[in-house]
């Protein structure tokens, strides 16, 4: 039942987040069902819905990768709004002047970006989407040649 209403809300809504965090509120509330009062039972799926994000944000690990994916984000924005991010679109754009040149510079961009597979989503994706929406390549193309190199 909660993937069924994620899904749908998400197609209704167009909000992934919302969705997702609907359809955990809804696994949450049949978890938490244990008679017929549904103020009571609503209230405890929220307090242990947010208890488990708690537990899940404070595990060292996932608060690492969230940080690192922050700070990176933080970091391309920064040089987007400088930028940098659009003059390398432009040199690209000079030499991929056909779709699937496009996807190759992509492909060999991300090579170059091996350290992290969340920095290459997060470095090569601002920098190519230009290039790519210029050339009419569909940003799903684009996430496919990402997530290959991921």
């Amino acid at each position: 039942m909660p993937p069924l209403v994620a899904i749908a809300l998400a197609f209704i809504t167009k909000e992934t987040i919302l969705s997702l965090f609907v359809g955990v509120f809804v696994g949450e509330f049949m978890l938490c069902v244990n008679d017929m009062n549904i103020v009571s039972t609503l209230v405890n799926a929220f307090l242990n819905m947010g208890t488990q994000i708690i537990a899940c944000m404070s595990d060292p690990w996932n608060a690492g990768i969230i940080l690192q994916c922050l700070l990176i984000g933080g970091i391309i924005q920064l040089v987007t709004k400088m930028g940098g991010a659009k003059a390398l679109a432009d040199e690209f754009a000079k030499r991929a002047d056909t779709p699937k040149k496009a996807q190759l510079f992509t492909w060999l961009l991300g090579l170059c970006v091996f350290f992290d597979d969340y920095a290459n989503s997060l470095i090569v994706g601002p920098i190519m989407r230009p290039v790519m929406d210029k050339l009419h390549v569909s940003r799903q193309k684009l996430a496919f040649v990402l997530f290959q190199l991921g």
